[in-house]
């Protein structure tokens, strides 16, 4: 029984890691409701692989009125967590800054009516260091990027996003990590 649960845990790390970890939310492709089928459906992937592709990442709740609201800000990046990877639900990329070691990340897991929490991880985002070294990898952000974790209702994520970020830009212009 013991060895069956091990290669159980093997397979799903194995089926989550073939699938994309991120997926970029354009702000004009999410006034679509259907965002996430027509998203997936760019992406050179086999046709048997989208039903399941779409449904890691598929809104949930509040999730798409958080994401266009969050996208409303030009200078904000949002991509989209692959909902198995244990890496949070978005990630928050700020381009203001033309260098990509220089631009802040925000790592958020939205908990519905969840108090505001920042600086730690928790189970839910324990792998966000693999969805940042995948943005890491094209570029979008420095290699050494730490995210800033956020866990929270997405109200008040929405309403302190401003603040946390401003924070981290301070820490990369210094050169600092934020703790987390």
């Amino acid at each position: 029984m013991h060895s069956f649960r091990r290669l159980s845990l093997l397979f799903r790390s194995l089926a989550v890691s073939s699938l994309p970890l991120v997926l970029k939310l354009p702000r004009r492709s999410l006034a679509r409701r259907d965002a996430v089928r027509v998203l997936v459906g760019r992406l050179h992937l086999r046709a048997a692989l989208r039903p399941e592709i779409i449904s890691v990442f598929a809104f949930k709740d509040e999730e798409l009125a958080f994401a266009r609201a969050l996208a409303e800000r030009t200078n904000l990046w949002l991509y989209r967590v692959n909902q198995r990877a244990f890496a949070g639900d978005f990630v928050v990329v700020d381009v203001s800054c033309p260098t990509p070691a220089l631009r802040p990340a925000i790592a958020l897991d939205l908990k519905r009516g969840g108090r505001l929490r920042e600086g730690r991880q928790g189970i839910q985002m324990q792998r966000t260091d693999q969805a940042i070294a995948a943005l890491a990898a094209a570029g979008l952000v420095g290699p050494s990027c730490v995210p800033v974790h956020m866990i929270g209702d997405a109200r008040s994520v929405l309403a302190s996003i401003d603040e946390v970020l401003g924070r981290a830009r301070l820490l990369a212009r210094r050169g600092d990590q934020p703790t987390s």
